[in-house]
C-alpha cells in the first residue's frame, strides 16, 4: 500500500520535475495549455503544497502567494 506524503515548502522551493509535470496534468492540459505552461515566472516567490506517494510520484498539488503588507487583500497577485 502507498505511504502519502505532504509537503509544503515556501519561497526559493526546490521543486522536482514531478511536481511540475503533475501540475500540468492536472491543472493546464485539461484546458489545453502547452506543458511549459506548468512554469510561472513568481514560481520562486510563490508557497508550493504537494502529495507525494512513497515511490515520489506527485498526485497532487498547489500553490498560493504571499500578499504584499501594502495590499487590502482583494487580489493575491496585485498590489493596489
Amino acid at each position: 500500500m502507498d505511504k502519502w506524503i505532504l509537503h509544503c515548502e515556501g519561497p526559493a522551493a526546490a521543486l522536482s520535475e514531478s511536481y511540475f509535470e503533475a501540475r500540468f496534468r492536472v491543472l493546464r492540459e485539461p484546458l489545453g495549455f502547452s506543458p511549459n505552461a506548468a512554469r510561472l515566472p513568481d514560481d520562486d516567490k510563490a508557497i508550493h503544497a504537494w502529495i507525494e506517494s512513497n515511490e515520489k510520484m506527485v498526485v497532487s498539488v498547489g500553490r498560493i502567494h504571499l500578499i504584499p503588507r501594502d495590499s487590502c487583500g482583494s487580489s493575491a497577485d496585485t498590489v493596489d
